[in-house]
């Protein structure tokens, strides 16, 4: 018993720092590194004797010694010091800096033989003395390439990195400037990222894939255990299935139950079914592999993406720096996505550096071996400036001349060309160009695009605007002919238009019948006189379920301002929905605001009908309507439909009808926290720009905690999955830009590119396109 032990005398010449590090500690200690910590003449000498005398207190394992009970070390390091474990607290705490700053050039020996450090040093560390600084070291690559050797290490080094971003998560609570904030933000977005990328999206790696890491040497045979041990039970059968005939007799040092139950799920398969398991493995080749890994880590291009977007929130001298961190990153990627993201980042450049970013992007361009990708680069580039872009236009119309076949890209291409470019063409040219345009198009829609282009030349638009009569005139079929029309109706000039209404409304109302999609469409630029026609002649002849049609033509007589003919058809709806929605469009658009309520006040006990509220939102005509939205908005019940209304009013209201709000604004923002997720993030992501800086304070700590997090990629929160895909990247960017300012979207930027970096260096060496 410890009263019995601790009754023992203990020997006068017990080292009394060694006796209060053993009680400080947080698990075993090497003698080794026992002496490191205590330090002083001759430590060794006294290390070696005190742990002689403290034999009947201690136990030992592979990893070093430690006391028999916590307790009773705290009681003996008392009797030897008056500070006890304080003392060792403090020489550990020591100890750990000293071996953190040991590796700060990059050497990871001093840590390789801290084992103590790697396993308990470091978490206690960061859950008590850490500065923001030294947090960053103590989750920096020589401590991940320590724990990689060590059993279990993947994951140790996972809840090494989740304390960190505990640690951070919380210091942002306490910060007290933007400065101090911002640092806290993007520590834990880095913490958050390492923690996705690095650890646990393996988990979620194909188990094929785990498979033919391991069969390559990729991957240790015990990383099956590791990928394993989140899992659910089914899920983990699965992972054993693929990773079990990849692993030797020998090489699978697994727990033993961990092992029968791996033996368990493979004798589920017939012997046939095993052999093609091996088989596929043995097909695996190094670099598929190692290329299906690395899609699990960070994507170059992807981070290009987010960089680009930081850049385009940000103002000069900051712009400059995150666009040299997305230059660099261009040449690691395929030539033809070098060039469409080199397209993309040059008009933000300074204008007097731009025109040189322009001609380097025109002479990729160029260079590119295939016809489509030059277009698609040439059309993005159009996209962001035209300027000085004249010759490599030229020279891509003459490459579509002469092609056999029109790439898939040529009709967005030349939807784009400026009308100066147009006009540069021999009229013969032009003209052959937008004849294949139009004859190489896959289907109807994309045979449009000429008419639909403002940038043809006044000349060629009329030569193009004369071809769809003829081609109507042509059609023998009745409802294909109407059908054609109503597609090209709002399209041509008036004298066209008239020509094409005669034929439509030329044939008995009966032939309407059946023919919804073309009365639809010729609804959406229909004249008065001819709703009026569609009404009275028309729609009787049609049938029911028409509700679409119906809904398109309430738009056009609500556009024109004849509530009457817009209440006529909505009273023909049959469903009671579709009648609701468009009375409301006809309310918000021509009645008072009393009509607005009476309509939507019925429904805001419904959840989704309560999203009416967005729609009024985006409507109100007049701020003196704001304060009774704000009754409407308080009555629904959904947290999210409310802030929705707020979001999409917001723009429209004056400053101090926004600060008159911001109370309600604050209670909405606190519901909607509460609300699940994916059901809630993208209403705040809305709200951003409008909300006030308490309540995204409120967001960050609720949605940006670990405690947040959950492990299944489906069900990772919209407002975060910034690692992969960068998802809602622009309410990220908000966030960093009202909560820590310039400067913490510039560190963001710079974090991302570091941490792309370095899973580069730490996984598979491929290109990313």
């Amino acid at each position: 018993m410890p009263s019995e032990r601790s009754a023992t005398p203990l020997p006068g010449d017990a080292d009394a720092d060694t006796v209060c590090v053993l009680s400080a500690a947080s698990g075993p200690i090497s003698e080794a590194e026992l002496v490191q910590i205590v330090g002083g003449d001759q430590a060794e000498a006294r290390v070696s004797a005190t742990l002689r005398e403290l034999e009947p207190w201690l136990c030992h394992t592979t990893h070093g010694a430690a006391f028999l009970h916590r307790s009773l070390g705290k009681e003996l390091a008392l009797r030897l010091s008056h500070l006890g474990d304080v003392r060792g607290q403090a020489l550990l705490t020591a100890h750990v800096r000293a071996t953190l700053d040991s590796y700060s050039e990059g050497s990871i020996a001093p840590v390789a033989r801290s084992e103590y450090v790697i396993r308990y040093g470091a978490m206690h560390f960061l859950r008590h003395d850490a500065t923001a600084e030294e947090l960053d070291r103590v989750i920096a690559e020589p401590m991940r390439a320590a724990w990689e050797p060590l059993d279990g290490g993947a994951f140790g080094f996972r809840a090494l990195v989740v304390a960190a971003w505990r640690r951070s998560h919380a210091a942002f609570g306490e910060a007290t400037s933007e400065a101090a904030r911002g640092r806290c933000m993007v520590q834990a977005l880095r913490l958050r990222t390492i923690f996705e990328q690095l650890i646990t999206s393996l988990v979620h790696a194909l188990p094929e894939m785990v498979a033919g890491a391991i069969h390559e040497g990729i991957f240790r045979p015990g990383a099956g255990i590791e990928l394993a041990k989140p899992l659910s039970e089914n899920d983990r059968v699965r992972l054993w299935r693929a990773v079990r005939p990849a692993v030797s007799e020998a090489d699978a040092l697994w727990p033993a139950p961990l092992l029968r139950e791996a033996d368990r799920a493979v004798a589920g398969i017939e012997a046939s079914g095993a052999s093609a398991a091996r088989s596929a493995h043995e097909r695996d080749r190094r670099d598929v592999v190692l290329r299906a890994l690395k899609s699990r880590r960070f994507v170059k291009a992807l981070v290009i993406g987010a960089l680009r977007r930081i850049a385009e929130r940000l103002r000069s001298p900051a712009r400059e720096e995150v666009l040299l961190l997305a230059a660099r990153r261009l040449a690691a990627i395929h030539p033809e996505r070098r060039a469409l993201w080199a397209a993309l980042l040059a008009p933000l450049y300074p204008e007097e550096r731009r025109a040189e970013r322009l001609e380097d992007v025109d002479a990729q361009i160029s260079a590119l071996p295939e016809l489509g990708d030059r277009l698609e680069v040439l059309t993005e580039r159009l996209l962001g400036t035209s300027a000085g872009a004249s010759a490599i236009v030229q020279r891509a119309m003459g490459w579509l001349l002469s092609s056999e076949r029109f790439p898939l890209t040529a009709q967005r291409f030349l939807f784009h060309v400026p009308e100066s470019e147009w006009n540069r063409c021999v009229p013969d040219e032009a003209r052959a160009l937008v004849r294949r345009w139009q004859g190489e198009s896959r289907g109807s829609a994309d045979s449009l695009g000429p008419l639909r282009c403002g940038q043809l030349p006044p000349w060629l638009a009329a030569e193009v605007q004369d071809a769809p009569l003829a081609e109507v005139k042509e059609r023998t079929d009745v409802s294909d002919r109407n059908f054609v029309a109503s597609e090209l109706v709002s399209l041509v000039t008036a004298d066209v238009r008239a020509e094409l209404a005669r034929v439509f409304f030329s044939v008995p109302p009966e032939a309407f019948r059946g023919e919804d999609r073309a009365i639809e469409n010729w609804a959406e630029s229909a004249t008065l006189e001819e709703l009026r026609t569609i009404h009275q002649k028309v729609l009787p002849c049609m049938g029911s379920q028409i509700d679409d049609v119906l809904a398109a033509l309430c738009r056009r007589a609500v556009a024109l301002g004849d509530r009457d003919l817009a209440t006529s058809f909505c009273a023909a709806m049959e469903g009671d929905d579709d009648r609701h929605q468009a009375d409301l469009e006809i309310a918000l658009a021509l009645g008072s605001f009393s009509d607005v309520e009476r309509l939507v006040r019925p429904d805001l006990e419904d959840e989704e009908a309560s999203g009416m509220l967005e729609m009024v939102g985006k409507a109100l005509k007049r701020e003196e309507d704001a304060a009774r939205f704000a009754e409407l908005v308080r009555g629904a019940t959904r947290a999210s439909n409310r802030l929705s209304a707020w979001a999409a009013v917001f723009p429209s209201l004056s400053p101090e009808a926004r600060e008159r709000l911001s109370a309600a604004v604050a209670d909405t923002v606190n519901a909607v926290l509460r609300e699940p997720p994916e059901e809630s993030d993208d209403t705040l992501c809305s709200m951003f720009p409008w909300m006030p800086e308490e309540s995204l304070c409120d967001v960050w700590r609720e949605r940006a905690s670990p405690d947040a997090w959950r492990p299944t990629i489906a069900e990772i929160t919209p407002l975060f999955t910034y690692d992969r895909s960068y998802d809602n990247g622009a309410c990220l960017d908000t966030l960093l830009l009202r909560l820590g300012g310039e400067a913490a979207l510039v560190a963001w930027a710079r974090t991302l590119a570091s941490l792309d970096d370095w899973f580069s260096e730490i996984g598979p060496g491929l290109e990313e396109g």
